[in-house]
């Protein structure tokens, strides 16, 4: 009976979670442009296992998650404490309403551009068109841990150092959608959606991750001891790679819109490719 009541509690979120899934535990990636000036999503897997759903051993022992960072925490400044304040006391100060007045305000007006443009666009000739404002999205940037390669301390080292001085703990406010899938086959077997807390994602770009993918185990074992957060960053990749890789070939024979695309988006780069080069003659 006390082992069932601590599993319980465990199962609680704290109040800190406010209300979330903690994931914080669990390594996750981010994969970006070497210029890349924010990020706003990050990939990582779980056992299927861990979640009590069930688990299909022919199919996969994993989950991908990919989490989005959360809109809603950069919309208004938190009127938690001003609420809060009012339900406990029954009165407010003229202030406290005129700072949640200005965030809802802000909102609307956020609300509004976003509807605008209905989504972000990365296809054009000129560059990308973003759905929401360049200072929006940074502060929508996730706070990732960005590694010294060149420097003889370990990454984990560098992540633990990093850790320690920060006066808070670290995390990140997500939306994260979590795919069980069929790695034969590339289906999506099940799927859903949580309000996440996730650690701090290791940056890689998109060369590192593919220098992470490309190591041989042989390569790997002739190293004395890999590091632990490299080990866990190619796990993540090479079980999203190739679970991707199965899903992207299912869309492409069985989606007529997947196809469409992909040759609206060859046309795309071929425009692109052309305005650079006119610019460049120019």
């Amino acid at each position: 009976q006390q082992q069932q009541q601590q599993q319980q509690q465990q199962q609680q979120p704290s109040t800190w979670l406010e209300g979330r899934v903690d994931l914080t535990k669990l390594a996750c990636v981010c994969v970006d442009a070497s210029r890349a000036s924010f990020r706003d999503d990050a990939i990582g897997i779980r056992t299927r296992a861990s979640t009590g759903r069930k688990v299909d051993p022919k199919a996969s022992k994993w989950e991908i998650l990919l989490h989005i960072a959360d809109v809603s925490d950069i919309y208004v400044p938190d009127p938690s404490q001003h609420v809060m304040k009012f339900l406990q006391t029954g009165s407010h100060e003229d202030n406290d309403t005129t700072t949640i007045a200005k965030g809802i305000q802000h909102l609307q007006t956020l609300h509004t551009a976003a509807v605008n443009r209905g989504t972000s666009r990365y296809d054009l000739p000129m560059g990308p068109l973003h759905m929401l404002p360049l200072p929006v999205l940074n502060s929508l940037s996730l706070e990732a841990f960005k590694p010294d390669w060149t420097s003889s301390e370990p990454i984990s080292k560098q992540y633990q150092r990093q850790q320690s001085q920060s006066q808070n703990k670290v995390v990140n406010r997500c939306v994260t959608m979590w795919l069980y899938m069929d790695e034969r086959s590339g289906k999506v077997l099940d799927a859903g959606l949580e309000r996440t807390l996730i650690s701090r994602p290791l940056a890689l770009t998109f060369q590192s991750a593919s220098d992470l993918l490309e190591q041989t185990q042989d390569r790997i074992k002739e190293e004395k001891e890999e590091d632990p957060m490299v080990s866990k960053a190619r796990a993540i990749l090479t079980v999203v790679e190739r679970t991707v890789q199965r899903w992207k070939e299912h869309r492409r024979n069985t989606s007529e819109s997947t196809q469409a695309r992909e040759e609206r988006m060859a046309a795309y780069e071929e425009m692109s490719r052309q305005v650079s080069g006119y610019n460049g003659d120019n």
